[in-house]
Order: structure tokens, then sequence, then C-alpha cells
């Protein structure tokens, strides 16, 4: 049950890119001063803090 939250969330995979990152479909909270940044780095992503592609809600 455990490996399948863990491949169902992507937190297996060693990078990434936002458009196959899952979790963007529904959305990242935002906890804390980086969680965002955190929730996505996990996912393997490296996201510039100006990156047009994402926004804040």
């Amino acid at each position: 049950m455990l490996g399948f939250r863990v491949r169902a969330h992507q937190l297996d995979r060693a990078e990434g890119t936002l458009a196959d990152t899952a979790v963007l479909d529904l959305g990242v909270q935002d906890t804390g001063p980086d969680g965002a940044r955190w929730a996505l780095a996990v996912r393997g992503l490296e996201v510039p803090a100006d990156s047009p592609d994402l926004a804040l809600a």
C-alpha cells in the first residue's frame, strides 16, 4: 500500500518536468516559506522562483 502511494505521488523518481508532474493537476500546498518548492523538489523538479509556468493562488 505504501509503495503505491509513493509511486502515485511520484516520490520515487529522480527527476522530471513541470509537464509530467501529476501533482500539479491538483496543486501543491504552500505550507511555510518554501513548502510548495519543497514539494516539487522531492518530485525531482528544480523550479526557479520566478517561473512563468507556475502561479500562486
